[in-house]
C-alpha cells in the first residue's frame, strides 16, 4: 500500500500497488511517515518558545552547545526550579540575583547576575555560579 499525493487538491490516497512490495520499503516508507509527522509536531508545539531554535543546529554543533541545547530544550539543566524539583536545592527562587522569581528557562535570559553573552555562554555560567552556592 502507497499513498499517493494529488498537487491540486493536495490530498493523500490509499493506493494498492501492482506488484508485491518488500518488507523492508514499507519499513522506510512507514519511518519517513513518523519522522516527518514528529517534526511536524515538534515545531507546532515549541515555535514560540526562544530555545528551540536551539535545536535545530545540534549536530553541527560544539559539544558544550549540544548539551547547553539539550538541556535547554529538555528543561533538566542546572536550574533551581528544576533541582528544587528533584529536592536538590532547597527553593525554586534564583539564588544568584536574588529574586523571587523561580529560575528557569525564561529567567537564565533576564537574569542580572548572569553577565556571559550568548545562550551558551549564559547557560555554562549559571551553572559554574550554582555550584559555588
Amino acid at each position: 500500500m502507497l499513498w499517493t499525493v494529488f498537487p491540486k487538491s493536495g490530498s493523500l490516497v490509499l493506493e494498492l500497488p501492482s506488484g508485491t512490495v518488500h518488507f523492508q520499503s514499507i519499513k522506510l516508507y512507514v519511518r519517513k511517515i513518523m519522522k516527518t509527522t514528529f517534526c511536524q509536531e515538534l515545531n507546532r508545539t515549541n515555535a514560540h518558545r526562544p530555545w528551540f531554535d536551539l535545536l535545530q543546529y545540534v549536530p553541527d554543533a560544539s559539544r558544550s552547545e549540544a548539551v547547553t541545547s539539550f538541556h535547554l530544550a529538555t528543561v533538566h539543566g542546572c536550574h533551581a526550579k528544576h533541582l528544587s524539583r528533584i529536592i536538590i536545592s532547597p527553593a525554586p527562587c534564583c539564588p544568584l540575583c536574588d529574586s523571587k522569581d523561580e529560575m528557569d528557562v525564561q529567567h537564565q535570559f533576564l537574569c542580572p547576575a548572569l553577565s556571559a553573552e550568548g545562550v551558551c555562554g549564559r547557560y555554562w555560567h549559571a551553572s559554574e555560579l550554582m555550584g559555588k552556592c
